[in-house]
Parts: C-alpha cells; structure tokens; sequence
C-alpha cells in the first residue's frame, strides 16, 4: 500500500474515532444502491472486454450536517472476451471496496459535494487455453479515492448522486506477459 493510501486510511480511521462522539440527534445511517460506469482506458484491454456497469451497495453515516462516513463493495465488472491468434476464451473480474468522507454543500434540490478515502480493488484475467499458463494476470491496489459529485433528491428519502472520480487500475494482458 502506497503512502497516499495509508493517509487516506488514517483519514477513514481518524473519523471512526470521531463517530462515537457525533451528537445523537445528528447521527443518520442510510443504506444505498450505486450504478456504477466503468471505463476501461486501455484500447487493446477494452477491445476485448469492453466497458461495463457494476452495482455498489453502501451503508452510509452522517455524523453531522454536511458530513458523512460511507462503506461501499462494489459488486464486480465481470466481462468474457476471446483473446490472442488462437481466439482463446477469457474473463476478466474486477471487485472493490472503499470508504471514504463526503462533505455535502447542503442544498434544497441539488447539493453539490467533495468526496476522499481510500478504495480498494481485486482483480483477476483468466484465459482458457490449451497451453498451460505460468503467469497469471491477477492482483489487488489499494489507492486514494478522491471525487466530486451532484446529489438531485427525488423527494422524501430518495436521492440520485452523480459523481465522477478520477483514478485507474493498471493492467497487464496475459497474452502481452512473456
């Protein structure tokens, strides 16, 4: 884990401690539902998998006004392509987490906000092949998650976020591994 990351980690940490110290009428829990883009930035990795859609469920807690300690698993990006001279089947899973701080510029319909924490990812590329392969395409990275978003609420308790951070997770194709 980088240094980024650990700091980013101590961040989440330090509000842990902060959490139990929070005034109980301004203690909220939420639980969600996110959609989530990816986009894979890799032309030759996107030519076989493509882009894809991942589900993240989280448990949120507002702590006070404004400011919000969230969980989250992203349920996976699982996509199947063929790979390589022979047209070999293979996948590629990608399943995360991460928790981060989120600062709400309270607003009636819309309500802006700043995001950071840390998130953390898995990912593995498998092939079917008749040759048996010694390497494998497989790993996790842990790194900071820093974002900006748009929340538009709906009415009573539902409200639909949109967010954009910016960040990758570096891959190497198993057929580009000598």
């Amino acid at each position: 884990m980088g240094r980024a990351a650990r700091r980013a980690g101590g961040c989440i940490l330090a509000a842990l401690l902060i959490l139990p110290a929070a005034p109980a009428r301004s203690l909220t829990l939420d639980v969600g539902l996110l959609g989530v883009c990816r986009t894979v930035q890799s032309a030759s990795i996107r030519d076989v998998y493509g882009n894809g859609f991942a589900a993240v469920p989280f448990l949120e807690a507002r702590v006070y006004d404004g400011l919000s300690l969230a969980l989250g698993y992203e349920l996976g990006y699982d996509r199947s392509g063929t790979i390589g001279l022979y047209e070999e089947p293979t996948g590629l899973s990608v399943h995360g987490w991460e928790a981060f701080l989120r600062w709400d510029v309270t607003g009636r319909r819309w309500t802006p906000y700043l995001k950071a924490g840390v998130a953390g990812f898995r990912y593995e590329q498998t092939i079917e092949s008749a040759v048996p392969l010694t390497d494998r395409a497989r790993g996790r990275k842990t790194a900071p998650l820093v974002g900006a978003g748009l929340r538009a609420k709906l009415g009573g308790r539902m409200r639909v976020p949109v967010t954009v951070v910016p960040g990758g997770l570096s891959l190497q194709r198993i057929d580009e591994i000598s």
